[in-house]
Order: C-alpha cells, then structure tokens, then sequence
C-alpha cells in the first residue's frame, strides 16, 4: 500500500488535541474523516506528536496508508476541500518509503511558545500566544528541540521560566525544581495558548 507523508498546519483552539477522542472534535479525527471521503477507506492517520487541546502546529507530520496511488498534489488539494471550514490545512503531502513512520521515524522535535509581555488584552492574538500583564526582566519566547517530549513538558518549562522573569522565583529556584525531578517542584503550567509544534525532523 502507498503511504503518504503529510505536512499539517492546524489552529488548535476548536480541538481537544490531535488524538481522537470519543465525541470530541480532534485534528487526527477530522483528518481520518477526510481521508476516508477521499478514498472510501478507513484508515487512521499517524502523527508525530499528539499535541494537547488548544495547542497548534505550524507543521505537525502525519502518514497514512492508501490502497491505490494517488497524485500527491490531488491528495493535498482534496483533503483541503474535505476539511473546510475546520482550521486545518495539509500544506503538502509526499509519497514515502513503507518503513517511514511520522512518529518512531522522528529524529527531532521543534516546539515555540509565545508570550506577549503587555497590559492590554490580546484582540488579533487571542488564542494564540500567552498575554503575561506582569513585566517580565526579559523578551520571553522559548524555542525547545528534543527527540520527544513528556506530557506538558514544554509548557511546564516556560510556566517557570516566566515564575524567574517575574521576579516570583530567583534561578536559584528554578535549578531547584530542575533537580528535584518532580512536576510538582515546577512553576504554573503555562496555558496551550502559546504552543507550536513548529517542525519535524527525519
């Protein structure tokens, strides 16, 4: 069977994440949905990273298996039209190796969380990046790469770090919390706002 790379831009506001849940809106469920209008078949979509509610991706991967060869550019285009209005778009999809695998395949993965540093409440990017009111010592926007992630480890990290800009926890405590090696010992989870799994790599 052919299987399919695709490269996957989403809002995750509306969804309870990428994996499916049931009676609940997810990204991997909406994609499989389109999957299956396009060619009558049922079959899951994989992707690298399950991504929580609220949190989006600037370019999720994900592969899929169909029975026939289908030209890439026509299952790029009629996934699009079969995901409308939802926020979701396949930017690109790619016929690859039958050993690839978005996720055990992956190498590294790039995550960004924003934070808008102001008093005024967020009208464009409402949704989609973490208004902090309190003055921060620093421009705060934190890049974390790794081969995988622990659940709500990235914005577990940024909840702290922003503890620090605050002035709420000196970096003495914040190398405290690392040591302890407990979720517990961490600042705030930061909200899923600011999250983007922004690439991939193979």
């Amino acid at each position: 069977m052919p299987r399919y790379k695709l490269i996957v831009e989403y809002d995750g506001t509306p969804f309870c994440g990428w994996q499916i849940q049931a009676d609940q809106m997810s990204v991997q469920g909406l994609l499989t949905s389109a999957i299956e209008a396009l060619s009558g078949e049922k079959t899951l979509v994989q992707g690298a990273g399950r991504t929580d509610a609220g949190v989006h991706a600037r370019a999720q991967v994900a592969h899929v298996d169909l029975a026939r060869e289908w030209d890439t550019d026509t299952v790029r285009d009629a996934l699009n039209a079969h995901l409308r209005p939802h926020p979701i778009a396949v930017l690109a999809a790619t016929r690859v190796a039958d050993d690839f695998h978005a996720r055990t395949s992956a190498t590294r993965r790039h995550y960004l969380y924003r934070i808008i540093n102001r008093r005024a409440d967020l009208t464009l990017e409402a949704g989609h990046a973490w208004r902090v009111p309190r003055p921060l010592d620093t421009d705060i926007a934190v890049t974390a790469i790794a081969r995988s992630f622990l659940h709500n480890q990235v914005r577990s990290m940024v909840g702290s770090l922003v503890a620090v800009g605050e002035g709420k926890w000196s970096t003495d405590d914040l190398g405290k919390a690392l040591e302890a090696r407990d979720r517990t010992a961490c600042g705030p989870v930061a909200p899923p706002d600011g999250l983007y799994l922004m690439k991939v790599d193979y």
